[in-house]
């Protein structure tokens, strides 16, 4: 690093370690004009470090500090979420990006969704190579934002009842109508429900209310006082039809006058009914289909429950179901990845982190399966490593005695270098995964999350 270092004067060295020892990791050209005075020589300097890469520009007039442990590459970037509410204010974190820091989908979504009553001249901007997507809103949209820490930096973001609402909106921006149901699904137990009721009541339009109330009664979700609360919501409907899922080709779909609504979508995710039929191969076969989806929902409460005896507490589940011991650890490993679910299957990579211990029983557990859940295995136990790496100092007092370091094993199967920042290598080991897979998924924010989860659930469990 010497090179780069002794490329910056001694004042130059004293601004970046001033603003950055107080707090000012960005910046704004009219804060650095009083550390430099003369707004002609501020340009100047800063021109002449953004070029040098000690700054990165975000947004004409506001500079990021780029911290001396990036390397002599100078390649390092702040946290996607982070850098939000420097690009636009006010600013909120909202939609897919919202319901994913809440833990109510599974993937992370490639673009971070800000919502801002502001118009931006662009709606869509890549900065750091993050791209994001500015939404405007009426006031009377803009509402329901709480503070929470990510990476260590204060974010605006959408309380968890605002980001169902909004998805409700505009679930074009949220993954679908079905991430939806997936999100009230998930939330169903932590959602507080009348603070969701007062939200619907103030908002300017009837469409969030009659998905929700629609969603909510097709997934005979179990809240308390359920029908009284949906007739309270059909009563309060705004008149007019609305799509069920805004946008889509479907619009001859079937009319719900109780929900005025039309169901121009796939319903996936509705409870079906079983087939009444005479065939009785066909009722032998929906037994069997009944039974298997049964047979999964009671593996994977199982398997919840074991990571729970092993203190990793974050994922939810429909049942209270205890368990009394848990399986041999090559086969909790390669049971996890066989699972349907990402939020379980990636819980592996909790495992890793939280027992390191359980890296001698990778070799055994990849004997156990084919080669599609064997990759999963092979990127998830990478990924832990690396990541292990990147966050040492917040995952070390978590493990406690039970901390070592995880051996890498895998990279040179995954065609990852020997030797690099771990950021760069899981930068690498995304495209990789993508490569071999076919799936256009943000597998280095999946497994970025992973490690939040572990924190957040570690903070919320008592001393």
């Amino acid at each position: 690093m010497s090179n780069t270092v002794t490329g910056l004067g001694s004042r130059e060295a004293e601004f970046l370690t001033t603003f950055a020892a107080k707090g000012k990791g960005i910046f704004t050209v009219e804060q650095a004009r009083q550390f430099w005075g003369d707004p002609a020589y501020t340009r100047n300097v800063l021109g002449r470090l953004e070029r040098g890469r000690w700054l990165q520009r975000l947004e004409r007039g506001t500079y990021l500090i780029v911290p001396l442990d990036a390397g002599p590459d100078r390649a390092w970037s702040k946290s996607a979420l982070a850098l939000a509410p420097h690009l636009v204010d006010p600013a909120a974190v909202a939609y897919a990006s919202a319901l994913h820091h809440w833990h109510l989908t599974e993937e992370a979504p490639r673009t971070v969704f800000v919502q801002s009553t502001s118009r931006k001249h662009r709606r869509e901007k890549e900065v750091l190579g993050i791209p994001y997507r500015f939404v405007t809103v009426v006031e009377s949209k803009f509402f329901g934002v709480v503070t929470q820490p990510v990476d260590g930096q204060p974010v605006p973001v959408t309380d968890l009842e605002k980001s169902l609402v909004d998805a409700a909106d505009r679930p074009d921006l949220s993954g679908g109508i079905v991430q939806l149901a997936q999100a009230l699904s998930v939330a169903l137990h932590r959602l507080d429900w009348r603070r969701l009721e007062a939200y619907l009541d103030r908002w300017p339009t009837g469409s969030p209310a009659k998905r929700i109330g629609y969603l909510v009664e097709s997934l005979e979700l179990p809240l308390s006082d359920r029908e009284g609360r949906l007739r309270r919501w059909r009563r309060s409907l705004s008149s007019g039809i609305v799509d069920l899922e805004p946008g889509h080709s479907g619009s001859d779909g079937r009319i719900v006058t109780r929900w005025r609504l039309r169901v121009n979508a796939d319903e996936a995710w509705r409870p079906r009914e079983p087939r009444v039929t005479p065939n009785r191969r066909r009722e032998r076969s929906d037994v069997t289909g009944r039974e298997s989806r049964v047979a999964a929902l009671a593996e994977e409460e199982q398997l919840i429950a074991e990571l729970e005896r092993l203190g990793i507490r974050y994922l939810s589940r429909q049942s209270s179901y205890q368990a009394s011991k848990v399986r041999p650890p090559e086969r909790l490993l390669s049971d996890l990845v066989r699972q349907p679910h990402a939020r379980v299957r990636t819980a592996a990579i909790a495992l890793l982190l939280s027992h390191p211990e359980y890296a001698e029983a990778v070799p055994a557990a990849l004997r156990q399966l084919g080669s599609q859940h064997r990759l999963t295995l092979e990127s998830f136990y990478t990924a832990a490593v690396l990541l292990q790496r990147e966050h040492v100092d917040r995952l070390r007092p978590l493990v406690g005695e039970r901390w070592r370091w995880l051996p890498d094993l895998l990279s040179d199967e995954l065609g990852l270098p020997a030797v690099g920042p771990p950021r760069e290598k899981l930068r690498l080991l995304d495209l990789e995964v993508r490569y071999r897979t076919g799936a256009t998924v943000n597998w280095m924010g999946t497994y970025e999350a992973v490690v939040e989860k572990l924190m957040r659930d570690r903070e919320r469990q008592p001393a």
